[in-house]
């Protein structure tokens, strides 16, 4: 215990000086190793000596060491749970900010669960046709790669039966810089 430095923290160079012009030794004025050696002094009972001693060696123990911060990780799965059950309703960037991970990882939890990747909300439910399916979650705003992540259907597939003149009006005109065949 007399090891233990647990004293006041001063300026290098201040010294607190008593009247009389002596530098006084920074420090505790009742140190704990004198304290316990007056307390084990005072009592000869061995069960109260024992738990002096228990006590006596938490302090030591918290003087030592702090204790350790409590494991608080998640996993990724319940990340992405967190994700789906609290982010919805803002968009992808927001809960990203809120949830301290990348809008990537809110938008493919999302789409794990079949939910919109960018607002959270719930997504038309599976039929048995994929391509009914693929024409719903279409007309809900995913875009091709969204859409085969959710359906199976390979990109090149949706891109064809998908792109239809509504679906080039939704991209922003490019329908009339590049007609249709």
């Amino acid at each position: 215990m007399s090891l233990v430095s647990y004293g006041t923290v001063q300026v290098l160079g201040a010294h607190s000086r008593s009247a009389a012009g002596q530098v006084m030794p920074p420090g505790e004025s009742a140190p704990m190793h004198d304290r316990w050696a007056l307390v084990f002094e005072r009592h000869h009972e061995p069960e109260r000596l024992r738990d002096l001693l228990a006590e006596a060696r938490a302090e030591l123990d918290g003087w030592l060491r702090r204790p350790l911060a409590p494991d608080t990780t998640e996993t990724l799965e319940e990340l992405c749970a967190r994700i789906v059950t609290d982010g919805w309703g803002v968009t992808a960037d927001d809960c990203s900010r809120a949830m301290r991970c990348t809008p990537t990882l809110v938008r493919r939890a999302r789409l794990a669960a079949t939910r919109h990747p960018e607002s959270g909300y719930h997504l038309p439910v599976r039929t048995v046709d994929p391509w009914r399916w693929a024409h719903q979650l279409d007309s809900a705003g995913l875009s091709v790669r969204q859409i085969a992540a959710l359906t199976g259907v390979p990109k090149s597939t949706l891109h064809e039966r998908l792109s239809g003149p509504r679906r080039r009006e939704r991209a922003g005109g490019l329908a009339s810089r590049h007609p249709a065949p």
